[in-house]
């Protein structure tokens, strides 16, 4: 299956770091971040992706064209302004396949692909979204006996799972929207599918490294040194 890096953000958590470098390309462990990514993906039989990216887009695209081994695998879409987490998928358009998996770029999810993509086709799903219970307030109502999302609001104290930025989708439910330039993922996406029924969960308690604030990247840090 392919998978799609949202890579267009500002980082604007990680100024003024983010100002000069992008989070794809942040040290952790010697290497750029999205190295360790693409390793992990690599391994785990992946060999097709398609890099949305926008803020300093190249640098990513040289360091990536400098993976001799790699970068063959690699596709970019470059937006000329920000278009949102949606609009980077409909500018991205043309160049997805009919199912892709989709990942922020400061997440790595330390979970099994294989089982994750094997549930999207037996429950026929068109957009699945990876969740985790947490303590603090959440994005997302889930439902475990029906796999249904059932509202999705960001830092809710009613919503007792999250989305941990590592999902499936069908190409179709983006065709409606191709009209459509800055729009969001989460904020206009979503609340169609959950309206429509369309939106599903699965459930994870694997570990997640991420690079977000610079809090977790500290963690990430300490986490890949460890190994």
């Amino acid at each position: 299956m392919q998978v799609v890096f949202l890579s267009g953000g500002l980082a604007t958590r990680l100024r003024p770091l983010s100002k000069t470098t992008p989070k794809a390309l942040i040290p952790v462990g010697g290497v750029p971040y999205v190295y360790h990514q693409l390793n992990r993906l690599i391994q785990s039989g992946f060999t097709r992706f398609v890099f949305c990216l926008g803020h300093l887009s190249e640098p990513i695209v040289s360091y990536l064209n400098s993976l001799s081994e790699w970068r063959d695998c690699f596709t970019y879409s470059v937006e000329e302004e920000p278009l949102g987490t949606g609009g980077a998928l409909l500018n991205a358009y043309t160049l997805l396949e009919d199912n892709f998996i989709v990942i922020n770029v400061d997440n790595i999810w330390m979970g099994k692909y294989k089982p994750l993509i094997e549930y999207y086709y037996r429950i026929n799903a068109q957009a699945l979204i990876v969740i985790r219970s947490v303590k603090n307030p959440g994005n997302t109502l889930f439902n475990p006996k029906s796999s249904k999302i059932d509202h999705y609001a960001r830092n809710s104290p009613d919503c007792k799972y999250e989305d941990i930025g590592v999902k499936i989708f069908n190409k179709s439910i983006f065709a409606g929207y191709l009209n459509k330039n800055r729009i969001s993922l989460e904020d206009d996406i979503y609340i169609s599918l959950i309206k429509d029924r369309k939106l599903n969960g699965f459930l994870s308690n694997d570990r997640i490294l991420d690079i977000g604030t610079f809090e977790n990247l500290k963690l990430t840090k300490q986490y890949i040194s460890s190994l």
